[in-house]
């Protein structure tokens, strides 16, 4: 699926992240994420703005 997305993100001209890469889903569902991961995956994504900020294409 993140390949897919990457695509038409690309198409689209948007950006894209893959959440998978920065962060675990939570072992007990196996879907949803633990507060530590959203904590974490808000920092990825806080770089992630201030990079496109720091260099608008």
């Amino acid at each position: 699926m993140p390949t897919f997305l990457r695509d038409v993100t690309e198409r689209q001209g948007c950006g894209f992240l893959d959440a998978g890469l920065s962060v675990d889903v939570s072992p007990v569902d196996g879907v949803h994420w633990e507060a530590e991961a959203h904590r974490d995956f808000a920092a990825v994504m806080a770089r992630a703005v201030q990079g496109m900020r720091d260099d608008p294409a």
